[in-house]
Parts: C-alpha cells; sequence; structure tokens
C-alpha cells in the first residue's frame, strides 16, 4: 500500500516572516480541521555554504 506523497505536506519555514508568509500561501490548499501539516525550521549556517561544524557546536 502507498501512501500519496502530498497527504501529508512538509512545508519548511526559516524565519517567522517567513512562517506567517507561508502560512497564508498554505491556507488554501487545506480542506478542513484534519488536515497534517509537518513544519520543519530550517536553519542557515555559514551563509549557505557547507559547514563542517555539527549543529551542536
Amino acid at each position: 500500500m502507498t501512501e500519496d506523497i502530498f497527504a501529508r505536506p512538509l512545508v519548511p519555514v526559516a524565519s517567522e516572516d517567513d512562517a506567517e508568509t507561508t502560512a497564508n500561501a498554505a491556507i488554501t490548499y487545506l480542506q478542513g480541521d484534519s488536515e497534517t501539516v509537518t513544519v520543519l525550521s530550517v536553519i542557515e549556517k555559514a551563509g549557505g555554504a557547507p559547514d563542517k561544524a555539527s549543529v551542536e557546536q
């Protein structure tokens, strides 16, 4: 049995302003109170370049 890829969307947000903008855009696609959305906070490290340090550091 395969679950629909869009059944549980993953929504990345980078800041408070981005979260509000993203929520306002996404709300039009949700169909009722039982919708499940996973929100992921995105943390930019080293100005977008790969960083060798771990997240804990």
